[in-house]
């Protein structure tokens, strides 16, 4: 009986470390986030069709340059927070690389509602501050792109997703968008001109 315990006690382990590596693969390690190989096997399921968003953030690389490796870090984290509280039940946030992120939509999304869903991240993302850890409010927006597809086509999605999103790039001019990122104390009129503009831009590409 004791041994039979000590055996169940070391297979109860094992599959709890069995678990624990494979949520390790599957989750991007700085945002906590799932990764691109835990989307690539949510898309590898047998479920019909699914929508995704792309989306990339405004000059990412002016603000590593400007304030540092560390600044960056933060506000990608920050906006996984916010993805997380802005995706809806069926919707899933993954970090893919760099400052590129996608949102699964779930199941039984056609093109229209998936053009939705962009355009209203795109905007909760523009409309309020990032405040960091690091003491800055950051005001930057981010190009969304969306796409409708067949499970087991996720390459094709994401091209599709990927050309949406450079189009709204282009439209948005989000490559001379002015990105803000100011001292939290005191930063209010000047940071408020900026989301202003930016919020402007976002209107006239909707």
């Amino acid at each position: 009986m004791f041994s039979l315990l000590i055996r169940s006690g070391r297979l109860r382990r094992l599959v709890d470390e069995h678990a624990a590596l494979r949520r390790e693969v599957r989750t991007d390690p700085l945002t906590g986030l799932p990764n691109r190989r835990a989307l690539n096997e949510v898309a590898a399921e047998p479920r019909g069709r699914l929508g995704v968003l792309l989306l990339d953030l405004d000059q990412f690389k002016a603000i590593n340059d400007s304030h540092g490796h560390r600044v960056g870090d933060e506000l990608l984290c920050a906006v996984s927070d916010r993805l997380r509280h802005l995706t809806h039940h069926a919707e899933t946030p993954f970090r893919l690389h760099g400052d590129e992120f996608a949102v699964y939509l779930g199941e039984g999304v056609d093109a229209g509602s998936a053009a939705v869903r962009a355009r209203e991240i795109s905007t909760a993302l523009a409309d309020a501050p990032f405040d960091l850890e690091s003491g800055l409010r950051v005001w930057v927006g981010a190009s969304v792109g969306a796409a409708v597809g067949e499970c087991g086509d996720l390459g094709g999605v994401l091209a599709q997703a990927d050309a949406h999103m450079y189009r709204v790039k282009h439209a948005r001019k989000a490559d001379r968008a002015t990105v803000a990122a100011l001292p939290i104390t005191g930063s209010s009129p000047t940071a408020r001109t900026h989301r202003d503009g930016a919020a402007d831009r976002d209107g006239e590409a909707a």
